[in-house]
């Protein structure tokens, strides 16, 4: 299923199904964090159309938000970087994250450089620790879209990269999370970047260094 969190007339959050543009209701009383851990979604108990709402909102709002830096072969090329042989870890700050179609906002006082990065984003459903490689699949709640927004001239200035990607709406996420049953392969994704109408970036998850259960 396509989900979304979307807000009603009188202001409550809950979770929709998205099908042709359209939502549709499923009974669950449960946020989409909440839906999220228990990994699997529990049965519909009531399906029906929307026809009237506030808005989609960011899907949900994580507690942690790990990054792979570099992980894309093409892209390590494009900064001229060499290519990780240990996968390089970074987080954002829960502040940065907002929904699909918010304002990116930034101070010009702090960096002359703002840029893009297109990237699959892995919702972790049912918590575990020192899971095998084989296992991690079954962790996963769904995937959805996020971009990486990047203050560049800090990034190349700075040894650590909070600065330069952990600014408050430097993390937009969604609209939609696919549960992991819809993508049996998430490493045969198209991810295009488009800026103000121009495509900026096209690439595909088969180029990543360190695939999804490492």
């Amino acid at each position: 299923m396509k989900l979304v969190t979307y807000q009603s007339l009188t202001g409550e959050l809950a979770v929709a199904e998205e099908r042709d543009g359209e939502l549709y209701a499923l009974g669950y009383q449960q946020s989409m964090s909440e839906l999220a851990a228990y990994n699997d979604l529990p049965e519909r108990v009531d399906t029906h159309k929307i026809m009237k709402y506030d808005g989609v909102v960011v899907p949900l709002l994580p507690r942690k938000i790990l990054c792979v830096g570099r992980n894309y072969a093409e892209h390590a090329a494009e900064l001229q970087n060499e290519v990780p042989s240990k996968p390089l870890i970074f987080s954002k700050y829960s502040t940065s994250v907002i929904g699909s179609g918010e304002v990116i906002r930034w101070s010009t006082d702090v960096t002359q450089q703002v840029d893009w990065e297109g990237e699959l984003a892995i919702v972790i459903g049912k918590a575990a620790r020192n899971i095998r490689e084989e296992d991690a699949y079954h962790h996963i709640f769904g995937y959805t879209i996020a971009n990486d927004v990047s203050a560049r001239d800090l990034q190349s200035s700075e040894s650590q990269w909070s600065r330069a990607k952990g600014h408050d709406t430097f993390c937009p996420i969604g609209p939609c999370i696919v549960t992991r049953d819809q993508i049996s392969d998430p490493h045969n994704l198209r991810i295009t970047t488009e800026v103000n109408g121009e495509t900026m970036q096209d690439g595909h998850t088969s180029d990543m260094i360190f695939k999804v259960p490492y």
